[in-house]
């Protein structure tokens, strides 16, 4: 959060941190596209939509690389989210998908 343009830094008050929380987590948790969950956001890996969104990247990846075979070494994949996520989670994993 704080190395976003427009984190405040210090709050002048506890209202004004939970301003600032009430636009930041429903951003950071619908829109923000996270590299550990493979440009996807939260939403979409919780509710399941990143699969109708990774066939259609998939999908043009392939193409690409059909159209364009001597720009890759080997035919490329697309990215997806782990299969199990959690924090400190042991055998007893949640499956997200």
């Amino acid at each position: 959060m704080k190395y976003r343009p427009n984190y405040p830094g210090m709050f002048e008050n506890l209202e004004a941190a939970r301003e600032h929380l009430d636009e930041y987590v429903p951003w950071y948790n619908t829109s923000h596209k996270h590299s550990g969950i493979a440009l996807f956001s939260p939403q979409q890996v919780h509710d399941g939509s990143w699969r109708q969104v990774h066939r259609k990247r998939d999908l043009t990846l392939q193409k690409y690389h059909s159209k364009h075979p001597d720009r890759f070494r080997e035919r490329p994949t697309t990215p997806a989210p782990a299969g199990v996520v959690g924090i400190n989670h042991t055998s007893h994993a949640i499956k997200t998908n």
